[in-house]
C-alpha cells in the first residue's frame, strides 16, 4: 500500500510537470497562448510512460531513502545526513550539486533562533544543508525545477509529521526520471532539484 501511494504521488507529480511543459512548448510554437491545458498528445503520452518506467526503476531506492529519513528525522538547518543522502543520489545520476545559499543577509542566523534554535546557537552559518542540483540537458531552457524539503518538525524528539521524509525522495526521483527521459529523447531543457 505504501509503495503504491508513493508511486501514485510521484506519477501524478510528473504528469502535472509534463502537461505544463507541453503547454509551454505549444505556446512557444504558436502566437496565440492556450487558454486551457491542451489534451495529451501521443508524443506526450509516450514521454509520460517513459518517465513512469524510469520511476519504476528508481522506486525501491526512493522508498529506502524515505524510510531512512522517517526513522532519522533532522530538524530544519540540521538535516545534514538527509541532505547528503539526497545530493549523493543526484550526483550518482549525473547532476551537478552546489551546496549552501549564497548572498544571505549577515543577520540571517537570527532567524534560526525564531525558528526554534537556542539563543546561543553556534552551528554553521547560513543554510549549509540547502542545495541546488542541475542536470544539463540538450539546452539550458526551458528549466524544469523540483523543489524539495527534507527537514523534520522540531520536538523532543524531532519527527516527520509533515511528510518531508517523502517529499525529498519524491522530488529528486521526479527530477532524475525526467532528466533521463529528456536525455534519451533529445528533449530540450534542463532538470533542476533544489531546497
Amino acid at each position: 500500500m505504501r509503495r503504491t501511494c508513493f508511486t501514485l504521488f510521484l506519477v501524478f507529480f510528473i504528469f502535472v510537470i509534463l502537461v505544463n511543459y507541453s503547454a509551454v512548448l505549444s505556446a512557444a510554437s504558436s502566437e496565440k497562448k492556450p487558454q486551457v491545458i491542451p489534451e495529451e498528445t501521443r508524443k506526450v503520452a509516450a514521454i509520460r510512460k517513459a518517465v513512469d518506467a524510469e520511476i519504476d526503476t528508481l522506486s525501491s531506492r526512493l522508498l529506502e531513502m524515505n524510510d531512512w529519513m522517517y526513522h532519522n528525522p533532522e530538524p530544519g538547518f540540521l538535516e545534514f545526513k538527509a541532505s547528503a543522502m539526497l545530493t549523493d543520489e543526484l550526483k550518482k545520476h549525473g547532476f551537478v550539486v552546489e551546496m549552501g545559499v549564497p548572498g544571505l543577509p549577515s543577520n540571517f542566523d537570527r532567524l534560526k533562533v525564531v525558528g526554534g534554535f537556542p539563543a546561543d546557537y553556534a552551528g554553521p552559518p547560513g543554510i549549509p544543508t540547502a542545495f541546488k542540483a542541475k542536470y544539463k540537458g540538450k539546452t539550458e531552457h526551458p528549466v524544469i525545477g523540483f523543489a524539495v524539503e527534507y527537514d523534520a518538525l522540531r520536538g523532543n524528539p524531532p519527527f516527520h509529521g509533515c511528510q518531508h521524509n517523502m517529499q525529498g525522495p519524491t522530488g529528486i526521483g521526479a527530477a532524475i526520471a525526467l532528466a533521463k527521459v529528456m536525455e534519451k529523447n533529445n528533449i530540450p531543457g534542463s532538470s533542476w532539484s533544489s531546497c
